[in-house]
């Protein structure tokens, strides 16, 4: 199944911002987005391959580990900012979530 996802994003800041910086922040967010997607609607084909690792999406290419500093460790080693990669831990069993009355 695929679902379409129409963003727009509106950056304002404390500072004005040419043109062409807010393109690019712009894009960076639209690919953030994607690449969010992409692991969400990948999300049980990844959780059976990767189940219990933490994952990672930029531009669409896909890493794992099983451990979150290994995982930041390969995406800085390839010159990609953590932080604007989509990342996620794949739970095998979900999380217990209790609800207090």
């Amino acid at each position: 199944m695929t679902t379409e996802h129409n963003t727009q994003v509106s950056i304002e800041c404390g500072s004005e911002r040419t043109p062409e910086e807010a393109a690019e922040i712009r894009a960076g967010l639209q690919r953030y987005t994607a690449d969010c997607v992409r692991l969400s609607e990948r999300h049980d084909e990844l959780l059976a391959q990767y189940g219990d690792q933490w994952v990672a999406m930029h531009d669409g290419a896909l890493f794992a580990a099983t451990e979150l500093q290994v995982l930041l460790g390969e995406l800085r080693a390839l010159g990609v900012n953590p932080g604007h990669a989509a990342v996620e831990f794949l739970h095998r069993v979900p999380p217990l979530h209790f609800h207090l009355r």
